[in-house]
């Protein structure tokens, strides 16, 4: 637990701009690149079809309503936590940190590189035009079409201040950017080593205990925890739940208990119906490494929204 705490304080003070009890943000304290640098040293777990959700690395049956794989054993609260500040760190890019990732580029590691093409994904892709899920009709229909990020995005699951004053200057940027990724899908350099789980570490659904204990350590500002998950799990009230969030912790918990709370949900909003007795699936979506061409490829198939009515503007 306390090596948690280490790895997503790091990252979280690194990649979440926070606002301070005046309304105003903090200085950046370290470059974009930088925080690209950091993240490479911790993560050693990339869902990346949690992000782009079409590709080699998918784990989604077409036109279903739930994946081949739901539950992860691979990912555990360490690495969600710093796969949530990295999808953090995707929407706080502005034009000038795209700039500085892409002059980064050839001289980048190999999971460097994986990371600031997803950067490059996340700046490009018009999350605002998924709305959120309302109904259970919607959240199954969501489930065959629409990625993880893009399921949780309008719930308020991240700060998307910045992404949102950049709207327009990410639409200009897309076709750019995605040639440069377009640029590696043939690179078959190794980016994220096979994760291997014994037997004996299998253990399934334990992500909603692990994040209950966690939360457990969060104070609050008036010094009491919560561990009341049952709201949270309905992706139908759950941007009532993430307001609720933002004024009951103090600022520096507020990241780590939505961290602790989308762990704790991820393959049931997935699976697309809620608290089923039946549960989603669990297996090893990391067992075979990813190759920076596989994931360059995942980001490019996934690169133009699906055509359905969410996407109308």
């Amino acid at each position: 637990m306390k090596k948690y705490f280490i790895a997503l304080n790091v990252l979280l003070l690194a990649v979440l701009v926070q606002v301070a009890s005046n309304g105003q943000e903090s200085v950046k304290d370290i470059s974009y690149v930088k925080k690209i640098q950091q993240t490479a040293e911790t993560m050693e777990v990339f869902p990346v079809d949690l992000i782009a959700r079409e590709g080699p690395l998918s784990n989604f049956r077409k036109g279903s309503p739930s994946p081949c794989i739901c539950y992860r054993y691979e990912l555990n609260i360490e690495s969600f936590g710093t796969f949530y500040a990295f999808c953090q760190l995707g929407f706080d890019a502005e034009p000038e940190d795209i700039d500085a990732c892409i002059d980064y580029l050839p001289q980048a590691s190999t999971k460097e590189k994986s990371l600031i093409l997803s950067v490059l994904y996340i700046y490009s892709y018009p999350w605002e035009r998924q709305i959120r899920v309302t109904n259970v009709d919607e959240h199954i229909e969501a489930t065959k079409t629409r990625s993880w990020l893009s399921i949780q995005y309008p719930t308020g699951a991240f700060n998307t201040s910045i992404s949102e004053k950049n709207r327009l200057r990410r639409r200009e940027a897309s076709k750019r950017l995605q040639s440069i990724v377009s640029q590696y899908i043939n690179d078959d350099e190794v980016a994220f080593q096979a994760c291997i789980i014994p037997p004996d570490e299998r253990r399934a659904f334990m992500n909603e205990l692990e994040a209950v204990e966690l939360i457990k350590t969060l104070k609050t500002k008036d010094g009491t925890v919560n561990d009341d998950f049952n709201e949270f799990f309905h992706i139908l009230k759950r941007d009532n739940v993430l307001s609720v969030t933002q004024k009951k912790y103090p600022a520096e918990n507020v990241a780590k208990a939505v961290s602790c709370y989308l762990y704790a949900t991820y393959c049931w909003d997935l699976y697309g119906v809620i608290r089923s007795s039946d549960g989603p699936c669990a297996g090893n979506a990391s067992e075979k490494p990813k190759t920076l061409g596989q994931i360059a490829r995942q980001l490019l198939e996934s690169w133009d929204p699906p055509q359905t009515i969410d996407d109308q503007e």
